[in-house]
């Protein structure tokens, strides 16, 4: 199924927010007590998030997210 998007047509039904939002992020693996990252998500939905992270993750790796909105 295909929707119409910005720039193109978007293959994922869930609506998409696409506007920069600050997030804390931590690997679920990893201890509690490591510090978070900050990263900067790019493009938000019910269905998951897009962001840059310094390491290559699987796409089935457990994470932490806590978002911080305005």
């Amino acid at each position: 199924m295909e929707f119409e998007g910005s720039g193109g047509f978007e293959k994922r039904a869930p609506k998409r927010i696409r506007q920069p939002f600050t997030a804390k992020f931590q690997v679920a693996s990893e201890q509690i007590s490591a510090s978070l990252d900050i990263v900067l998500l790019r493009d938000l939905s019910s269905g998951g998030a897009l962001f840059n992270y310094h390491m290559e993750l699987k796409s089935d790796t457990p994470v932490h997210l806590s978002i911080v909105f305005p």
